[in-house]
C-alpha cells in the first residue's frame, strides 16, 4: 500500500505525507492531491475505493504521473459513502545522481595520478 485515506480517519502509507484527500457528499466524493515533494511513479498501480458495505471498485492507473489529481465523483449515490481511497502498487524510487560523491572520487584518482608521475619522475 502506497497511499491510503480513511473518511474521517488517519492517512496511512509510505506516501502519507505527501498526498491528502478531500471527501465530499455522503460522502460519494473524493479528491486526492499531491502536496509533494515526493510523488508515486510506478509503471503497475491500482487505486482502491470502497465502502464498508458495498463492493468496492478497482482502477488501473499506471499511466498517472503521480502529480495529476485524481477527482473520484459519484460514488455510491443513495446507498453508501466512501469509506476510503487506497493507492496500491510497486514503485519506482525516483533516482537523483549524486554529483559531489562522483566528483570527490574523480578528484581523488586525479591527485593519485599526479603523486605517482611526480615520484616517478624524481626517481
Amino acid at each position: 500500500m502506497l497511499y491510503k485515506s480513511n473518511y474521517e480517519g488517519p492517512e496511512e502509507g509510505s506516501y502519507q505525507s505527501f498526498y491528502s484527500t478531500s471527501f465530499t457528499g455522503d460522502p460519494n466524493n473524493a479528491v486526492i492531491s499531491w502536496d509533494g515533494p515526493d510523488y508515486i511513479v510506478c509503471p503497475e498501480c491500482y487505486l482502491v475505493v470502497k465502502d464498508g458495505n458495498e463492493p468496492q471498485y478497482l482502477f488501473n492507473i499506471g499511466s498517472w504521473n503521480g502529480q495529476d489529481v485524481l477527482d473520484l465523483q459519484g460514488f455510491y449515490p443513495n446507498k453508501g459513502a466512501i469509506s476510503h481511497v487506497a493507492i496500491f502498487g510497486k514503485s519506482v524510487p525516483v533516482q537523483v545522481p549524486e554529483p559531489g560523491t562522483l566528483g570527490l572520487l574523480g578528484l581523488g584518482i586525479l591527485g593519485m595520478l599526479t603523486i605517482r608521475r611526480k615520484l616517478q619522475k624524481s626517481a
